[in-house]
């Protein structure tokens, strides 16, 4: 997978490899979690699994657990701040 990091170009070279690592660090250890988790489930076909509420309340909790890495807006991520 390729993921785009914008980062001022006043940043030294040493900081921003620093966050890259970080950032390839995390995503292994959610890969890893990802790998294990649905390893370790019973097997079921996707039309008969049922998810319950405290099932999607527990994942919901567990990714707003996870780092902010970026924090910020939608729309100044994607370049639609005002650049004045």
């Amino acid at each position: 997978m390729q993921i785009t990091i914008n980062v001022p170009d006043n940043l030294p070279p040493s900081i921003v490899q620093q966050y890259i690592n970080t950032i390839e660090a995390q995503m292994r250890l959610i890969a890893e979690l990802t790998v294990n988790k649905i390893a370790n489930e019973p097997k079921k076909t996707l039309t008969t699994k049922q998810v319950s509420f405290e099932q999607l309340l527990k994942i919901a909790n567990e990714c707003s657990a996870l780092p902010v890495l970026d924090s910020r807006s939608a729309d100044e991520i994607l370049g639609y701040a005002n650049n004045n």
